[in-house]
């Protein structure tokens, strides 16, 4: 099965619950793990720009009363010698490291982020504010996010983006992050200064949402392979996240990922609000 398909599987599912076994729990001595992947990063194009190195140390403590779980993941962005030098990319495809906690909260019913408690039930429709990719010549990122597009002489391009975007596809959203904020629509020039990095923002934030997808669909198969029943991604009243390490530790690395995509989106609307 490709990736597309397991990620279409999981549209409407996430955070594991436990089947017949709610009242078995694993011990409460935190276990951790480190987890590694590295993707290669392109341009909306399919130019290759280089590749991403993501080192996940995760943390895992898990109580009856709920599952604690840190994340700290340090991305190592190693460009191609032709744009290695070139500071419209190496300005925007850099280091980071990114700390992220988690609690699930069994007691409550809840889920904990940065200490942000999130309301993983509220549904935010799409809005119809940003403007829509045209069947043009060159396009990249998440049309309902933020993205770009040119006309048919790739010599201006139109922006849209939002400043940052929901955690509603942890509960009954359809798996995709939710634009929120303030919304941004610019033109920008190819020859322009800013331009470049504001294209890269975009492409930049592009990548990051498809690792998140990615771990998303990674969390998906450790469930099915720890033999869990249940709903994935929604939650019930006869079932919260009680979670054995793996899938608790690969649920972790799924939002610390979305937070690094939510991150990326940040940039990429700063880049775009200064054409």
């Amino acid at each position: 099965m490709n990736f597309k398909a397991l990620v279409s599987i999981g549209l409407s599912l996430a955070i594991v619950l436990l089947g017949a076994n709610t009242s078995v729990y694993a011990s409460e001595k935190p276990v951790s793990e480190v987890i590694k992947d590295t993707s290669d990063i392109y341009t909306k194009e399919g130019e290759l720009l280089g590749t991403v190195s993501k080192t996940h140390n995760v943390t895992v403590n898990e109580k009856a009363e709920g599952t604690r779980t840190t994340v700290i993941t340090f991305s190592d962005y190693t460009l191609l010698p032709e744009y290695a030098d070139d500071i419209n990319y190496t300005s925007v495809f850099k280091d980071e490291t990114i700390t992220t906690d988690i609690y699930f909260d069994n007691t409550n019913k809840k889920i904990i982020v940065d200490g942000e408690d999130l309301d993983v039930n509220a549904l935010v429709s799409a809005s119809d504010n940003i403007q829509k990719i045209q069947p043009l010549n060159d396009t990249g990122g998440i049309p309902a996010i933020c993205h770009y597009y040119s006309n048919s002489a790739l010599s201006s391009y139109s922006f849209g983006c939002y400043e940052s975007m929901n955690y509603n596809w942890i509960g009954n959203g359809n798996g995709q992050g939710e634009p929120e904020g303030r919304n941004i629509q610019k033109v920008g020039i190819k020859s322009s200064s800013q331009f470049a990095v504001a294209k890269n923002g975009v492409d930049l934030f592009d990548n990051g949402y498809a690792s998140f997808r990615q771990a998303y669909a990674v969390t998906l198969a450790a469930a099915a392979t720890a033999g869990w029943s249940g709903i994935i991604w929604a939650w019930s009243p006869v079932g919260w996240i009680v979670g054995a390490s793996p899938v608790a530790a690969s649920a972790g690395v799924t939002i610390s990922n979305f937070n690094s995509a939510k991150s990326q989106l940040g940039k990429a609307f700063m880049y775009i609000n200064v054409l």
